[in-house]
């Protein structure tokens, strides 16, 4: 009676561990997966961003002239494309980022609707887009926590 009693004890404590190695992997899994999403949003977004700053750096070299006209895109078609990319990426990005990097990329889009309804230029435009990828490479590594070991 003695070693039944022991093997079910043995059993017994090898299931509730094993149940509980399970739950703990799992979890330990789901926040490996999350993370490896979070840093797939911050890489398309600054993506998004670089080719933002691309087209307006093609439009300043370019020797085409300016639109005047405030209701037409300020430099080539491919510029509302790319806007609409981007908001995009931040909607889609909006439940894995940070508040700091939402506010961020809505502050910018705050400034492109400000520059775009004034007579702003290109260079306007630069500048808003160079200081917002500085500003989420920042944010991005606080929120994934990456050089946290290479304090200086």
């Amino acid at each position: 009676m003695e070693n039944v009693s022991t093997i079910i004890l043995n059993i017994s404590i090898a299931i509730i561990a094993s149940i509980i190695t399970a739950v703990l992997s799992l979890r330990v899994f789901y926040k490996q997966k999350f993370w490896e999403y979070k840093i797939k949003t911050y890489i398309e977004l600054i993506n998004s961003l670089y080719l933002l700053k691309r087209d307006i750096t093609e439009s300043i070299n370019s020797t085409m002239p300016q639109l005047e006209s405030k209701n037409e895109c300020k430099f080539h078609s491919k510029w509302k494309q790319l806007i609409e990319d981007f908001k995009e990426q931040k909607d889609i990005g909006s439940f894995v980022l940070s508040k700091k990097t939402e506010s961020i990329l809505s502050e910018l889009l705050k400034k492109i609707s400000v520059i775009e309804n004034s007579t702003g230029s290109d260079f306007k435009y630069l500048d808003a887009i160079e200081n917002c990828i500085e500003e989420i490479k920042k944010s991005s590594k606080r929120d994934l926590k990456i050089n946290v070991f290479n304090k200086k």
